[in-house]
């Protein structure tokens, strides 16, 4: 637990007609030649935290850390089996094609699968290396032209979930990394489900606390509205009048004039 010094701070600076910044001489003291005062004492964090994690959090620092550990250990040994394996089939490849260095056996395969490839399309290799950027070109058109129409789709339906869910940014969750960010665009791009039903889904305990927060603001302001109405109605009544007919007397349309004055806080007083 972290702890505030006095020392930390220069109190002079709450003093009544000081200078920014400048700390008053006391009664008494020298300005030349005195004796300076005594320095505050520095905290020393690398002590105090060494503390900490070998005393009362020591436990809790030793989960955490070796929390830390073993899943970088477990992302490197995975990266690990991989090249294990990448190396194994490699050294077979170059002792297959007898060769002494994988450019040389990029270079052989290349070759081979060229060869090969030109044969199955009944072209020489030459056509087929300019059939195959053609292709690759191709490709990456049509990829961008699937973009633009996602793009498109969602710039549409974002003005929708807006009126639903204000706070949505699309751009600012695209730009993310995280987990859920991930997620959301993964279900988005489907195609499958709505831009609104994936921020949803990803976003389903953010959107429930909202809800309650709005529904909590809504009935505060209701009761508040509610405690003000007599009051405002109270001073907005008008002096109580005295009608000189009696009740008996009064026709249907005269009764029904009183009722509404009564109902909007008028004293109606009848006469005998």
């Amino acid at each position: 637990m972290s702890k505030y010094y006095l020392s930390d701070i220069d109190l002079h600076l709450f003093d009544e007609g000081a200078e920014p910044g400048v700390a008053p001489q006391a009664e008494g003291s020298q300005v030349e030649g005195g004796a300076e005062g005594a320095e505050a004492p520095q905290r020393d964090y690398d002590t105090e935290f060494e503390g900490l994690i070998n005393g009362e959090y020591k436990d809790t620092f030793h989960k955490r850390t070796q929390g830390i550990i073993d899943k970088r250990l477990k992302k490197y040994k995975d990266i690990e089996t991989k090249l294990g394996r990448y190396s194994e089939t490699m050294e077979y490849l170059m002792e297959k094609y007898e060769v002494d260095s994988e450019d040389s056996l990029l270079e052989r395969l290349k070759t081979e699968s060229i060869e090969d490839l030109a044969y199955r399309k009944n072209m020489d290799p030459d056509t087929y290396l300019e059939y195959r950027r053609g292709q690759k070109a191709l490709q990456m058109t049509q990829q961008e032209q699937e973009n633009q129409r996602i793009a498109n789709k969602w710039r549409q339906e974002e003005a929708e979930v807006k009126e639903s869910y204000p706070d949505f940014n699309l751009a600012e969750l695209l730009s993310r990394n995280d987990e859920v960010a991930v997620e959301f665009f993964r279900l988005a791009k489907s195609g499958i489900i709505p831009l609104k039903r994936a921020y949803e889904i990803t976003h389903l305990e953010n959107i429930k606390k909202n809800v309650a927060k709005q529904a909590e603001e809504a009935t505060i302001k209701n009761i508040q509205a509610k405690g003000v109405r007599p009051k405002e109605a109270a001073s907005s009544a008008k002096d109580g009048s005295v009608v000189q007919k009696n009740v008996s007397s009064l026709t249907p349309k005269e009764r029904a004039e009183l009722a509404q004055r009564a109902a909007r806080g008028e004293t109606v007083k009848l006469g005998r």
